[in-house]
């Protein structure tokens, strides 16, 4: 396989030699998307977006504490809350507007690469987070910091595997781009940050991803490379590159070329579970995936990845169709600011990109983001059209004196008395109720298996929503910030919605 967009004295030091001890993490769900960045930028609004991987003790103003409060991840490894997180990728259409590249999961693979005489590999401290590349960055330079970043154009359907390059692609790539990261695994034993979240790593002398640590960090630390895909494939129909259209993707700090890929890492783990998965996966050829198990080294967490979210924390849209993007970032360095756009945000939970108040109009309050299996959480499904709205309906589960009123999947309405205890909503979790409502994309309607659901307040007591308190935040508690006693009582009879 040629590869492009480097030099050829460093070809080679491109590829992951995956034949030494290593395990894989999958890390399907996202927790969190936007302008945060609680290394660089902790406690404020970052100047860029990002999509976060993880702990749901990710706070801006996180601690190694925030995420042991963490209650689920997005990730599959019991005792691992870490966050692991990379800018987020845009699609810049013709007509100069934005769009937000989904994202469709994550792997981190952890591995044994970097040595230093008599002394073995280690584990995060407490407190560890560090950063690697440069945002800042536009053009390639032989360093061991750029020749960790790479991409991958994929092509699973291909006969021939696609070009692996050091910039974003310049061609359409058939199933997407995966986004590569490498962190530096030598530790100066010291400091657990530096102003710069870099100058306490360093990169081993021989090759990114392997070797000697130098002398001024000899201390090996797990070394971790991330995988993150992003769906391009979505927007293959919107350019040519056979025709001469240049690739048209670009990363929230303004970055067209790739160069400036960059990912950040806080330490959540358990230090003991990390340290027994390095101790336990020491020969080679010795790799295994979270999948299989890891040979019973790991366990799987006992809670929803999938379902693991953490609520909007920025108000401002960061999917599109955009003038600017989020924070205003220009793609040329030297171009000013759109003049429509706008730079400031507000930070605090976002409830309206949740659910839709019917608090005062309806009187039922949300309760949250329900799984809805085969034999559904609900036993009634009312209603399914293309003008669906939270409205509509709660007022059709009203009207027939239900209870609870759910929508899923847009256009679906359902209702009941009595709620299936598989469909409780988890109370540290927005979950993933994403799809806009087929009558007013301004509300969400559930998901594929996902009801957002309301319940019926009790006419005389003050109809309240559920309020989510983030797990990472200073002195956080988990809580339903609603009392039971505001709601009518489920009903043991599911044969209509009569109230006795």
């Amino acid at each position: 396989m040629k590869l492009a967009g480097i030099p050829a004295q460093v070809l080679g030091l491109l590829f992951v030699t995956r034949t030494i001890a290593y395990w894989r993490m999958d890390c399907p769900g996202i927790i969190s998307e936007g302008r945060l960045d609680p290394i660089v930028t902790p406690g404020q609004i970052s100047g860029h977006a990002h999509v976060t991987f993880g702990g749901n003790g990710f706070h801006p103003d996180m601690d190694y504490d925030s995420t042991q409060r963490s209650t689920c991840t997005t990730c599959t490894i019991k005792g691992d809350n870490s966050n692991y997180w990379i800018s987020s990728l845009y699609f810049y259409a013709q007509n100069g507007t934005f769009y937000k590249v989904p994202i469709f999961g994550g792997a981190i693979y952890y591995q044994q690469r970097a040595t230093y005489p008599n002394k073995t590999v280690q584990a995060f401290p407490k407190g560890f987070r560090m950063t690697a590349g440069n945002p800042e960055r536009r053009f390639y330079n032989a360093t061991r910091a750029q020749e960790a970043i790479s991409h991958h154009c994929l092509n699973y359907d291909g006969e021939e595997p696609m070009k692996e390059t050091a910039p974003l692609p310049s061609v359409n790539c058939p199933s997407g781009i995966r986004a590569q990261v490498y962190f530096p695994s030598c530790w100066d034993g010291e400091h657990l940050d530096m102003p710069n979240h870099q100058d306490h790593m360093a990169y081993p002398i021989d090759a990114y991803n392997r070797g000697r640590c130098p002398d001024t960090h000899p201390n090996p630390l797990v070394s971790i490379f991330y995988e993150f895909f992003f769906a391009t494939d979505k927007f293959s129909d919107e350019w040519d590159a056979d025709n001469g259209d240049p690739q048209p993707f670009v990363y929230s700090t303004g970055d067209d070329t790739g160069y400036g890929l960059h990912g950040d890492f806080v330490n959540g783990w358990d230090i003991p579970t990390l340290q027994n998965g390095i101790d336990k996966k020491t020969s080679e050829d010795a790799g295994c995936a979270t999948n299989v198990l890891c040979d019973g080294i790991f366990e799987y967490p006992d809670v929803y990845g999938e379902d693991c979210r953490l609520p909007k924390l920025v108000d401002e849209d960061i999917n599109g169709p955009l003038n600017a993007l989020p924070g205003c970032n220009p793609i040329n360095e030297n171009d000013p600011p759109s003049p429509n756009c706008k730079g400031a945000a507000e930070f605090g939970i976002v409830y309206n990109d949740i659910f839709t108040d019917v608090t005062e109009s309806h009187k039922y309050a949300y309760l949250g983001c329900s799984a809805d299996p085969v034999q559904r959480t609900l036993e009634k499904k009312v209603a399914a059209s293309n003008d669906m709205t939270v409205e509509k309906c709660v007022e059709l589960c009203k009207k027939r004196h239900y209870i609870y009123a759910g929508l899923e999947y847009s256009s679906e309405c359902f209702c009941g008395n009595k709620l299936d205890p598989v469909g409780i909503p988890k109370p540290d979790s927005v979950g993933n109720c994403d799809m806009r409502c087929s009558g007013n994309k301004t509300q969400k309607c559930g998901d594929g298996g996902r009801l957002s659901l309301y319940k019926r307040c009790k006419s005389n007591k003050k109809c309240k929503n559920v309020e989510y308190e983030l797990p990472g935040a200073p002195g956080a508690r988990v809580k339903r910030d609603y009392e039971l006693e505001m709601f009518d009582e489920d009903l043991n009879s599911t044969t209509n919605g009569t109230v006795y």
